[in-house]
């Protein structure tokens, strides 16, 4: 993704980088409060993206008492890291397969974009 180009980079609050990039939030309940999906990177026909959000806690967030809205800012980072494993094409398309050194960069770039040093929750 350009995001130089389009004041991204920079940005430590992921909301502002999607508003930047024209990118919608939705914020759903797909299962998160039962152990399920906490979040979903849905690419557009049109290009970009359409980032789900479950506003609920994980019962192991929830165990932990992690601050909610801190939560949300890390599956929304995480998402943007996804992001950057498609093509800029309309509609984006995956560079490569999904992984789980995949899954540890999203969650190193969401850590970082919030300025966390570890992980919201116990491995």
């Amino acid at each position: 993704m350009a995001w130089v180009h389009l004041g991204i980079v920079g940005t430590p609050d992921p909301h502002v980088a999607c508003e930047r990039l024209g990118w919608p939030i939705r914020y759903e309940r797909l299962g998160a409060a039962t152990g399920g999906q906490q979040a979903a990177s849905l690419p557009r026909l049109t290009g970009g993206f359409t980032l789900l959000i479950d506003p609920d806690l994980t019962p192991t967030e929830t165990a932990s008492q992690a601050e909610t809205s801190l939560v949300r800012g890390f599956r929304l980072g995480h998402e943007l890291a996804h992001t950057l494993f498609y093509s800029e094409t309309a509609p984006p398309r995956r560079s490569i397969e999904p992984s789980p050194l995949e899954e540890e960069f999203c969650d190193a770039f969401a850590w970082a974009v919030l300025g966390l040093a570890r992980p919201l929750q116990p491995a």
